[in-house]
């Protein structure tokens, strides 16, 4: 809804989607996301709400959320340390990943130096997010390492995200090299999680999206998943008329973009070898 990079990442999935602040009934959301709650029971709730310290409304909301859901968000932490803290130290229901976007630094070091703040400040870091666009590749390994063994960082989970998108003209992930998968996604390299199109054989493989997890997109409605955002739709989180399914149901994607929702698909069934 909001984000304080100055200059924008040249990666942003937002910008290349033209998504931007628009208006927000924050207090219907919350309404709506507590009743579900009632209903269905204690949530995790991920928000992708750009910054949430750019929008006052944004902090209230997590804050608010948190003190009955679990409560994930990410942060480019380019906010002054003592607004984080003041905001959130001492939340334990709410936790950040830190999304390190290189070109807005003046090194690693600056960022540790931030991440070390928040952490004495009681922000709590669930981990520190890289973003496996194409200029980044040769850069990615040394990076890892160097917070991993950086006393302000290490312990903090380090992850590369997938880079969706084009660069000069050429759509990624499904034109990154077997070596470039290394890089990007070595924790599946080999497996269907990787998600290039075609692969993994999504459609009609039974799915959890719409009974234990749900997608909410900018206007309310909420979706079973959010590759189909006008499919599947189960309510609108302002009007309180949100209904889950009752079970897994039939994929109806060729491909998932989303490593979460990935963790959602039943496991294949084991071909019986015969005996």
């Amino acid at each position: 809804m909001m984000c304080n990079a100055v200059p924008s990442c040249p990666y942003c999935i937002d910008a290349q989607c033209g998504i931007g602040e628009g208006e927000w009934n924050a207090s219907a959301w919350l309404k709506g996301l507590l009743e579900i709650g009632d209903r269905y029971g204690q949530m995790h709730v991920g928000s992708s709400s750009a910054e949430p310290v750019a929008n006052s409304k944004i902090a209230s909301f997590l804050n608010i959320l948190s003190e009955h859901h679990y409560v994930s968000t990410s942060t480019n932490l380019l906010a002054p340390a003592g607004t984080f803290t003041w905001l959130f130290g001492g939340n334990s229901m709410l936790d950040f990943s830190l999304s390190y976007h290189p070109h807005l630094w003046s090194g690693q070091s600056e960022f540790a130096d931030k991440a070390a703040a928040l952490r004495e400040g009681g922000v709590k870091i669930s981990g520190i997010t890289i973003v496996g666009w194409p200029p980044h590749l040769p850069f990615i390994d040394s990076w890892i390492e160097w917070f991993s063994t950086d006393p302000r960082t290490a312990g903090i989970l380090i992850n590369t995200a997938v880079f969706n998108g084009y660069y000069n003209g050429v759509h990624y992930p499904t034109s990154f090299t077997p070596e470039e998968r290394e890089i990007v996604c070595p924790q599946d390299k080999d497996s269907e999680g990787f998600r290039f199109p075609g692969e993994g054989k999504l459609a009609g493989r039974l799915c959890k999206a719409g009974w234990k997890a749900l997608h909410v997109s900018e206007g309310g409605d909420v979706t079973a998943c959010y590759m189909k955002p006008k499919e599947r739709l189960l309510g609108n989180i302002e009007h309180g008329d949100v209904v889950l399914l009752d079970g897994p149901s039939p994929c109806e994607n060729v491909w998932c973009s989303c490593e979460n929702m990935w963790t959602l698909l039943e496991p294949i069934p084991a071909v019986d070898g015969g005996s």
